[in-house]
């Protein structure tokens, strides 16, 4: 190519300085020898004084903005290669073998949480545990309301389907997000939760797991280390600092004075160990502590599915990390620049763009998470505590920590913005609970007139 043109500009009687212009132009020469190239050639008589098209065709293709822009294009064009290729391998690894890739997308999750015992095998409570039997009572009338809130939602849409017109391709994108949680928890079962033997005061779901709601026994109740004021009775279990940052489980041997004693580590070695070093451990309460809270807990978790949270956070990374890549080759395909812009775009994306965007999915949660609970029949008055308890927990492990996460860092409102925000929502989920509370005396009322006459009303139903 350079040959070419140097030849070319011969035949024109191009002098030696346009002739270096073009080899600076080749080889990726600053925009302003370019611009000296373009109007050497334009001097030297390289154009006839109304041009020609197919001169004009070959500054355009020389343009530097048109080769920035094509490279962005292409940029573009193998980022949406990618992630069509990715969803296609995913769609074609778990259809071959669905019940398997759910039972490894399960255990997968349940290991990035830590919740596994050393051989590998998830840390879940008994189903005769008391947390398990909580969430069992409270999981199904959640469940039930959660779909009665859906169908609701769907008929508002196809009201206001009816009546704008404008906005059909909006709506249709909204009714078929609708539909593929109605999907979802049709096909839920009363069973489908997990409690985790974990004690961080947690719960969630996972789009690589539907159906599942993840429930932490922090939520409960925790375990907590505590300074020993004294040294512990022959035989207490305690726990030591190890290397790591690891407390590890040790047996008290012997007493030696008021500060001194002997353990039992788990590998057998016995060692003389100081008071100081030791910590018991404690049992103190969680965040949960009625069902009124634990059920606007689990709304909130299916109000994620409800508004298709999941996806629209997989979406927003997809999107964040198209546009980088595109961003990138506009700014610098292959220098220094690239480098800064990449950690600098990437730090932007997360804190600008998806950080906001989880939290306001946590307070859309939050509230119809309240609507769902009063659907169930729990007191939405009662509900909004289960934040004030989660701000203290907040206090008190920064305390201990020392760190304090800022909001604009976290994925999380903080929780005395959640509680207040719930307060207001309070009085339109009240009307809810109270229609809650009528139906569930009609039916109390349906059922104990129609057990305590023989036949009750059933025999007006009898097949003729």
């Amino acid at each position: 190519m350079l040959l070419l043109r140097t030849t070319r500009l011969r035949r024109r009687g191009c002098s030696g300085h346009v002739q270096a212009a073009v080899r600076l132009n080749c080889y990726s020469a600053p925009l302003a020898v370019r611009s000296f190239y373009a109007a050497a050639v334009q001097a030297s008589g390289g154009q006839s004084s109304g041009g020609s098209a197919r001169g004009g065709w070959r500054r355009f293709l020389d343009w530097a903005h048109f080769r920035r822009v094509l490279i962005a294009f292409r940029a573009a064009t193998l980022a949406a290669s990618l992630y069509s290729a990715g969803y296609a391998a995913g769609v074609s690894y778990s259809a071959k073998d669905p019940e398997g890739t759910r039972k490894e997308q399960l255990l997968a999750v349940i290991r990035n949480m830590g919740a596994v015992n050393e051989d590998g095998t998830p840390k879940l409570l008994a189903m005769s545990s008391q947390e398990v039997a909580a969430v069992r009572q409270v999981f199904p009338k959640v469940l039930r309301a959660a779909r009665a809130e859906l169908a609701e939602l769907k008929a508002e849409l196809e009201k206001k389907m009816q009546t704008d017109k404008s906005s059909a391709q909006e709506f249709a994108d909204e009714m078929k997000q609708l539909e593929s949680a109605r999907v979802q928890l049709e096909n839920w079962r009363e069973d489908g939760f997990l409690v985790l033997d974990d004690d961080t005061p947690n719960a969630f779901v996972h789009q690589f797991v539907p159906r599942v709601i993840f429930v932490h026994k922090g939520l409960f109740w925790r375990q907590a280390l505590a300074q020993l004021d004294q040294p512990p009775r022959v035989g207490t279990q305690v726990t030591v600092l190890k290397a790591g940052n690891v407390w590890e489980w040790v047996e008290i041997k012997r007493v030696l004075s008021a500060s001194e004693v002997v353990i039992r580590c788990a590998d057998g070695s016995e060692r003389q160990c100081a008071v100081s070093e030791l910590r018991g451990v404690e049992k103190r309460e969680g965040v949960v502590q009625s069902n009124e809270q634990l059920g606007l807990l689990l709304g909130h978790e299916l109000s994620h599915v409800i508004h298709n949270h999941e996806d629209d956070r997989a979406a927003v990374l997809a999107t964040a990390a198209g546009c980088q890549l595109v961003l990138l080759a506009l700014l610098d395909p292959t220098g220094v620049l690239a480098l800064v812009a990449d950690f600098c775009t990437g730090l932007l994306a997360h804190f600008a763009v998806y950080m906001p965007t989880s939290r306001q999915n946590e307070l859309e949660a939050d509230a119809t998470g309240l609507r769902i609970a009063a659907r169930a029949g729990f007191d939405p008055c009662l509900a909004p505590r289960l934040f004030d308890r989660m701000a203290a927990h907040e206090e008190e492990n920064s305390r201990h920590t020392g760190r304090v996460v800022p909001s604009w860092a976290s994925t999380h409102p903080r929780s005395a913005d959640r509680a207040a925000a719930l307060m207001e929502a309070v009085h339109g989920a009240s009307e809810l609970f109270e229609r809650s509370l009528a139906e569930q005396a009609v039916q109390e009322a349906f059922t104990s007139f129609n057990s305590s006459r023989s036949g009750g009303l059933s025999r007006f139903f009898r097949p003729r």
